[in-house]
């Protein structure tokens, strides 16, 4: 019970983050339950709780969406994250959460030193980071 718990609050404070910033909900939820139910059980149940938080931030906002710019991140996302989940079932677990360790850490290391990101004009990268 009190892992159900946990893990609710941990995923409200995740789609909180998502739905004030844009982004963050994986950022929040994967490195806090990982440790807590697994990496095979958390990455379909924040899958489905950020689909579903998605789906209505869409329906919040539709009349502010760009659609062309939207599509060829769809269309990349819709191949990349059926190959996500598939490889998450045959990953170590220990390997997972030392990546995700690796990426937080350079993550914040980024926005502590104020980097900025090159500018992509090509729409080719919109399929390679959709």
């Amino acid at each position: 019970m009190p892992e159900t718990i946990l893990t609710l609050i941990i995923l409200f404070a995740a789609m909180f983050s998502q739905s004030i910033a844009g982004f963050g909900s994986a950022l929040i939820s994967m490195p806090l339950l990982v440790p807590l139910i697994g990496v095979t059980k958390a990455a379909p149940i924040v899958a489905v709780v950020a689909f579903s938080v998605e789906i209505a931030m869409v329906l919040i906002y539709r009349k502010s969406l760009n659609i062309k710019a939207l599509s060829a991140m769809t269309i990349a996302s819709l191949i990349a994250v059926p190959a996500g989940v598939f490889l998450a079932k045959l990953a170590n677990e220990a390997v997972v959460e030392l990546i995700l360790g690796v990426i937080l850490i350079c993550y914040g290391l980024f926005a502590l030193l104020q980097f900025k990101l090159p500018k992509f004009e090509q729409p080719i990268w919109s399929y390679v980071f959709g």
